[in-house]
């Protein structure tokens, strides 16, 4: 009797075992995709500068931004210069951010004059705009360009002419401001620093 009892005890010991073994291991398991859905499916709106360029870069096949080259001109007063190229021309970035360090905006800037950007140049500048706004924004490229053209910005708009154009939408002010040398397309929080 007394070994039947022990036996019982040791086999119920193992069961027990098991049964906690197996149920940290579907914890473990449910946890990490949890963690992997949550990082994959949620885009984190609020960012500094660092993370919204190291995103961009790792997302985007557009011209690579570089966060070294920021804090040039205006380190001061929160706003970021950089350089990136579309086909053979420069164009300019600029992140505006608030005291904390939170990136608040973005314009991206090509300067020239009619006939200077051939239409695939200009549609690679559009492009990088989409990108950089789904960063600022938090979305993907489709709902961000959603978002820019319900405001009433269309790659159409893009020309060497004048052009200033402003838009307020929901929580994004989007503008597109253009005269015969230069075109800027601005997004930024409705809440933040005005450009």
């Amino acid at each position: 009797m007394f070994l039947l009892k022990k036996y019982e005890q040791t086999v119920n010991k193992h069961k027990t075992c098991k049964m906690l073994c197996r149920q940290f291991f579907c914890f473990f398991i449910s946890a990490s995709l949890s963690a992997v859905c949550l990082t994959a499916c949620s885009r984190q709106e609020s960012i500094d500068a660092y993370e919204f360029c190291r995103r961009y870069n790792s997302e985007y096949d557009s011209p690579e931004i570089k966060y070294e080259e920021f804090f040039k001109e205006c380190k001061s007063d929160g706003c970021f210069y950089s350089f990136y190229k579309i086909g053979d021309k420069t164009a300019l970035l600029t992140l505006d951010t608030d005291e904390k360090g939170t990136v608040t905006g973005i314009a991206a800037t090509v300067t020239g004059e009619e006939g200077s950007y051939n239409e695939q140049e200009l549609r690679e500048f559009y492009d990088s705009y989409i990108a950089l706004s789904s960063e600022l924004m938090g979305v993907t490229s489709r709902e961000a360009e959603k978002a820019i053209n319900d405001s009433g910005i269309f790659f159409d708009n893009l020309k060497f002419c004048d052009i200033d154009y402003y838009c307020e939408k929901g929580r994004y002010v989007f503008s597109l401001l253009c005269n015969k040398y230069v075109i800027t397309a601005y997004t930024e929080k409705a809440n933040g620093r005005a450009y």
